[in-house]
């Protein structure tokens, strides 16, 4: 099994540098990583050649969505597919120990039919969730966390487990998911730009039977900064686009609105 990592740098280049996460990937001998720079560094380039990871500059300014798509493309075309490959989103701000990994990449039979992810915490010491597992939200459940600072999506992990039930989400900031599925898929709905393609995504793959899994016992952090909470900042205006997309556009289709996964899909049979 082999996982194709992809990282999305918006001028993150010191983060990814000082973190070390794509070194350590990168050093594993059933890892790829592909990092698409969406600000151009010298600095991000440099570090990416130096440890044979696959570097791509964007000529301009893309989202989460169509990035990730790109780098799947990528990978299909300039790396090809092995069988049971694990496609890997990470952010550029996740601190991933080698132990982690491990622990993350042994659980094999989970990859799939299930999209995966770990326990992300939001400190060094592990005393501070960060809820990347959540229940499927509603326009009331937006506004309310937004407007009284409540928000019931999020899941406790008291005990250290979940829900049963397996009905919920998890961030895109850590999220695996087979090739075979993502390709089935088409990957991220790319009509988002920032926020709620991973609910999209995990509703998505919902429908199809595939579920959320943690691997509890990995244990990562997550340094986000969460500046869609910063208000009438772009990432707001992001954010609130991204919610009404989902909650009032969204439909029941198991396919994306929009993806670049569907050229390729289209290139196969010109073939």
């Amino acid at each position: 099994m082999r996982f194709v990592v992809s990282v999305v740098s918006h001028e993150h280049e010191e983060m990814i540098i000082n973190f070390g996460t794509l070194r350590m990937l990168s050093s594993l001998n059933n890892v790829i990583v592909i990092c698409r720079d969406n600000i151009p560094s010298s600095l991000l380039k440099n570090h990416c050649d130096d440890l044979g990871v696959h570097y791509i500059a964007n000529h301009k300014e893309r989202g989460f969505a169509e990035n990730n798509n790109l780098n799947f493309l990528y990978y299909m075309e300039k790396i090809k597919r092995k069988k049971n490959d694990i496609f890997l989103l990470v952010n550029p701000d996740i601190i991933l120990s080698r132990q982690a990994f491990k622990i993350f990449s042994n659980k094999r039979e989970l990859f799939f039919n299930n999209v995966v992810t770990v326990n992300l915490f939001l400190d060094e010491s592990f005393t501070r969730q960060d809820h990347n597992v959540r229940r499927y939200p509603t326009f009331y459940d937006f506004l309310s966390s937004y407007l009284l600072n409540k928000n019931k999506t999020i899941i406790f992990r008291e005990g250290n487990s979940l829900p049963k039930d397996g009905v919920f989400w998890t961030s895109g900031a850590f999220l695996a998911v087979s090739v075979k599925n993502f390709l089935k898929m088409n990957g991220l709905d790319e009509t988002y730009y920032m926020y709620c393609e991973d609910v999209d995504f995990c509703r998505r793959a919902s429908l199809r039977g595939i579920k959320v899994k943690m691997i509890l016992n990995s244990r990562v952090v997550h340094t986000r900064s969460r500046d869609s909470r910063k208000f009438l900042s772009k990432y707001f205006f992001w954010h609130v686009s991204g919610v009404v997309k989902y909650v009032f556009f969204r439909g029941e289709s198991c396919q994306p609105k929009r993806s670049s996964l569907m050229v390729l899909k289209e290139r196969l049979l010109e073939r």
